[in-house]
């Protein structure tokens, strides 16, 4: 048969265990700051519009609010 054991944990002892694993996350997290401010991927982004023709007004001012909302 198996045996039940109840341990219990005092508030100091949690208390205690918390913080040991806290400062060692912030350790690692001040070991490796390069990680954490690295740039991120690049999007890329296709637009399909008319730059040519009787339709190039339409799409230069399509191309013009594209390049404003990327930037």
């Amino acid at each position: 048969m198996t045996e039940k054991i109840k341990q219990r944990v005092s508030r100091r002892a949690f208390l205690a265990g918390t913080a040991a694993g806290t400062a060692a996350l912030a350790a690692g997290t001040v070991a490796m700051p390069g990680v954490l401010r690295a740039q991120p991927a690049a999007i890329k982004v296709g637009l399909v519009h008319p730059v040519t023709g009787f339709l190039q007004f339409n799409g230069t001012q399509c191309r013009w609010g594209a390049e404003a909302a990327i930037a």
